[in-house]
């Protein structure tokens, strides 16, 4: 096979590793309670900043459909300015309001696309 045949299979078989892994800590996350599916929300989390896009959606749409057991990782790692602006749009498609008082400190950040993140969160759930 030519070089670039090689290289797009390859490519294929890490993107297809990311979305397997992804998938894998959701189902481990929505089957387990809260306190022990923790590692695995975190791992949802960490994902929102992979080079892998297909694995940032599935990660994105995962933590949604988790609900609650989300928000806290996804806190966090926006307090550590970890993917914070993807953490923050996360939280905008939560659907909950009781989310608004917690994103607002994110307003002040010094990071222009956090601000826009954390403004698009608060507009959405204020609807």
């Amino acid at each position: 096979r030519p070089a670039s045949t090689r290289r797009w299979i390859a490519a294929g078989r890490q993107n297809d590793a990311g979305v397997l892994a992804v998938t894998a800590a959701y189902a481990a996350a929505r089957a387990l309670p809260a306190s022990l599916a923790r590692p695995f929300v975190k791992t949802l989390v960490g994902a929102l900043g992979s080079g892998d896009e297909n694995a940032r959606t599935m990660a994105g749409m995962y933590l949604v459909k988790l609900g609650r057991k989300a928000y806290g990782p996804l806190l966090e790692s926006a307090q550590a300015g970890r993917n914070a602006a993807s953490a923050l749009t996360v939280l905008g498609s939560m659907e909950d309001p009781s989310l608004i008082p917690q994103i607002e400190p994110f307003l002040r950040s010094s990071d222009p696309a956090v601000v826009k993140a954390a403004r698009d969160a608060i507009r959405i759930l204020s609807a």
